[in-house]
């Protein structure tokens, strides 16, 4: 979606995805919309070189990446005007931020938007932060409680470890929504624009 958008007031556009099938449906899209203005690389950031652009922007591609810091120089290096980051702006009152407080101590889930400002401002970069206002994402919801149990497991990385179930099984009866025989997750994440001037 961003490249399209992008495409549409840029001179040029390069598009990196270390997703093959993202990358496809990317050049469907482009097809579609007749635009030919866009360069499309399979690699994965920071680790596929590009040549410097004017501006930067990685839309929640960075959450995985264990080296926050090179990956922030890296933009910086292939960029001659501004950088951005779009990133999860999650509610610290969420059912995803009580669970952490619990299993690690912290609200923080993984990565997002108040980490990397805390990063960035360690790294001497004072960005500007623009919060969206049309609300929180859509709520996902999970066929039974047996499905959501598996997926808060997974994303804690406890698919194998059931000392916590006890804790997360009341967490999700007391914080999801039953509906049509299913779960529904509650809206608590938002997203974050974070960008700053190169130079």
């Amino acid at each position: 979606m961003w490249t399209t958008l992008m495409a549409q007031r840029a001179a040029h556009v390069t598009a990196l995805d270390p997703s093959a099938a993202m990358l496809n449906y990317l050049r469907q899209n482009l097809v579609e919309q007749n635009i030919a203005n866009v360069s499309v690389i399979h690699g994965a950031w920071p680790d596929t070189p590009v040549e410097r652009h004017d501006f930067s922007l990685c839309s929640h591609a960075m959450y995985g990446y264990p080296d926050f810091p090179r990956f922030i120089r890296q933009m910086i290096a292939s960029t001659k005007r501004m950088c951005f980051l779009l990133l999860r702006a999650p509610r610290l009152d969420g059912l995803m931020a009580e669970a952490s407080r619990q299993l690690w101590g912290h609200p923080y889930d993984s990565p997002n938007a108040i980490i990397a400002y805390n990063c960035l401002l360690q790294m001497n970069i004072f960005p500007n932060v623009l919060m969206e206002n049309t609300g929180a994402w859509e709520a996902r919801i999970s066929p039974s409680l047996e499905d959501a149990l598996l997926s808060i497991k997974q994303h804690f990385r406890l698919a194998t470890n059931d000392e916590h179930d006890a804790f997360l099984i009341e967490l999700l009866r007391r914080r999801l929504t039953p509906q049509n025989g299913g779960c529904v997750w509650p809206r608590e994440t938002y997203s974050a624009l974070i960008y700053w001037t190169v130079g």
